[in-house]
């Protein structure tokens, strides 16, 4: 297979995983 597929899956898969962590570090903590 595309070994440039397999990394664009990992960059997104780092990216969807920081912008949760960031959606979750952001809200207050109740």
């Amino acid at each position: 297979m595309s070994d440039v597929l397999y990394l664009l899956l990992t960059v997104a898969f780092f990216a969807i995983c920081a912008l949760l962590v960031g959606l979750l570090d952001r809200s207050p903590d109740q």
